[in-house]
C-alpha cells in the first residue's frame, strides 16, 4: 500500500473508451467556460470559514454505489473535498456535499471489481474511492437501495468521459491521476491520519440492468442529446 507521501501510479484506463471515445461536441462542459462553473459552485458550495481556501478544481465522473455515472466539479480545498452537481445546459448549481478531512478514514486507489457471478458488463478501469465511516456497518438494505446513497460511507471517482478525448486528455481538469495527486499531497500536509492505499475496489452489482442503461445513455452528465439538451 502506498504511504501518505507517496504519489499514485497511472490509474487503468476504461478500454471501451479508448477504443470509442465520446463525441467532444456533445457534453455541454467542453462549450461552457469552465470558470463560470467553478464560480457558480464556488459561490454556492463552499464556505470559507468550514473549507479554507479552494486549492484546485476538477470535473470528474462520480459512481454511486448503484454504478451509476455522473459528472461531477471536484473541488479540493485546505480542509474538504466539495462534489458540486452543476447543470452544464442551464448553467446552475444543483447540489453539492461536503467531505471534511476531519470525518474521511481512508483513500483507496485500484481496479474497479465485480462479483465472480455478477452479470453487470465488466468495468476494467481505475478509480479512487474516499470512505468516512465504516463500510462493514453499512446494512443490506442500504446497500441494495438506489435512494440511499447519501448512508453509503465511501463515494467513487474516475477520469471524466472527456479524458479520453483530444485536445482533452491532456487537461488535467478531467484527469482523476491529477485529482490524486493533489488530494494525497494535501493530506499528507493537514490530515496525515488518513489512510493512504492501494487496494481492488468492488461494485457490488449483480445485475447492473438499470445503470447500464443509465450510463450507456450518459444520463449522467450535461449533454446534447440530438437536438435535446439534459
Amino acid at each position: 500500500s502506498n504511504s501518505p507521501n507517496s504519489s499514485p501510479s497511472k490509474s487503468t484506463l476504461d478500454a471501451n473508451l479508448l477504443n470509442f471515445p465520446p463525441r467532444r461536441e456533445r457534453f455541454f462542459v467542453a462549450m461552457v467556460p469552465l470558470q463560470e462553473a467553478v464560480e457558480a459552485c464556488q459561490r454556492l458550495a463552499v464556505s470559507p470559514d468550514t473549507d479554507g481556501q479552494v486549492l484546485s478544481s476538477f470535473v470528474l465522473t462520480e459512481t454511486d454505489h448503484w454504478g451509476n455515472n455522473y459528472e461531477k466539479l471536484v473541488f479540493l480545498t485546505e480542509r474538504s473535498v466539495v462534489l458540486s452537481k452543476f447543470d452544464f445546459v442551464t448553467r446552475r448549481h444543483r447540489h453539492s456535499r461536503r467531505l471534511l478531512f476531519s470525518d474521511l478514514t481512508k483513500v483507496a486507489l485500484g481496479d474497479l471489481t465485480l462479483p465472480a457471478r455478477s452479470l453487470a458488463p465488466m468495468r476494467c478501469h481505475g478509480a479512487l474511492r474516499l470512505f468516512w465511516g465504516e463500510p462493514s456497518r453499512v446494512g443490506v438494505g442500504q446497500t441494495w437501495n438506489p435512494f440511499s446513497s447519501v448512508a453509503i460511507p465511501y463515494t467513487t471517482l474516475a477520469h471524466h468521459p472527456l479524458h479520453y478525448c483530444e485536445p482533452e486528455a491532456k487537461n488535467p481538469v478531467y484527469d482523476l491521476d491529477c485529482f490524486a495527486s493533489s488530494l494525497i499531497g494535501t493530506l499528507a500536509d493537514r490530515a496525515p491520519q488518513v489512510q493512504v492505499v492501494s487496494e481492488p475496489l468492488p461494485l457490488n452489482l449483480y445485475h447492473g440492468i438499470s445503470s447500464t442503461v443509465f450510463n450507456q445513455s450518459w444520463l449522467g452528465y450535461s449533454k446534447d442529446r440530438n437536438g435535446a439538451s439534459f
